[in-house]
C-alpha cells in the first residue's frame, strides 16, 4: 500500500490541484477529509505521513459558530506532536498561527486580498522561494506572527506570508494551491 498523505478540505469543492497531482505522482495516496462535512480526523499520525491543511472561506476565527474549526484547532497540535510535517495552505496557514498564539484579522484598514498579489521571499525565504512571484490571493484576514517566528515571505497587503514552525511545520497565505482546476476548467494534468 501507499504511503498516505491527509489532505484536510472545508469544501467539497475543493480540488487537490498541483500539490495532489505531485504528490500522486511521486507514489503518495491522497486521504481527502472535510470535517465541515462530518469527515472525521485522525486521533494520531500513525497511518499518515503528513497533513496538509487547505483554504476555504470561513475563518480560523470561527471556532465558536463552526463546530468544525474548534475540532481543526485543537487536532492541529497532534499533527505537530507527531513530528510529522504539516503545511498549511490559505486558512490553513491562519489556522496554525492561530494554534500557535498568534492573533487571525481583517486587514485594518478593511482591505482584502483578492487575486493574483505579488510576494517577496525574506531573506530566509529566498530558500524555498527563487524571486517575487505573483500568487492568487482570496483573503478576508492576515495573522500576525509570534516574535521569534522567522518570515519567510511578504506581501503587499497582508505582510505576513509564509512562515516555518519547526522543520516539519510550515504555513503560506498564498494559495499556490489555486489553478485553472478551481475555475472549472478542464483537468491540465492528465
Amino acid at each position: 500500500m501507499n504511503p498516505k498523505i491527509l489532505f484536510v478540505f472545508h469544501q467539497s469543492t475543493t480540488h487537490p490541484g498541483p500539490v495532489g497531482y505531485l504528490l500522486q505522482q511521486r507514489g503518495y495516496q491522497l486521504d481527502i477529509r472535510i470535517p465541515s462535512e462530518g469527515n472525521s480526523l485522525p486521533t494520531t499520525m500513525d497511518d499518515h505521513e503528513a497533513t496538509i491543511v487547505f483554504g476555504g472561506d470561513i475563518s480560523a476565527n470561527d471556532s465558536e459558530t463552526l463546530p468544525f474549526i474548534r475540532t481543526e484547532l485543537d487536532w492541529i497540535s497532534t499533527v505537530l506532536s507527531s513530528g510529522k510535517p504539516f503545511f498549511g495552505i490559505c486558512l490553513g496557514a491562519q489556522l496554525l498561527a492561530k494554534v500557535l498564539g498568534s492573533t487571525v484579522a481583517r486587514h485594518p484598514q478593511g482591505k482584502a486580498e483578492i487575486g493574483y498579489h505579488r510576494i517577496m521571499p525574506t531573506y530566509p525565504g529566498s530558500q524555498y522561494i527563487d524571486s517575487q512571484l505573483h500568487f492568487y490571493h482570496c483573503n478576508l484576514e492576515g495573522f500576525e506572527l509570534l516574535l521569534d517566528a522567522v518570515k519567510l515571505a511578504s506581501g503587499n497587503i497582508f505582510d505576513n506570508q509564509a512562515f516555518p514552525y519547526s522543520e516539519n511545520a510550515y504555513g503560506v497565505q498564498l494559495n499556490y494551491s489555486f489553478t485553472i482546476i478551481s475555475l472549472g476548467e478542464p483537468e491540465l494534468f492528465n
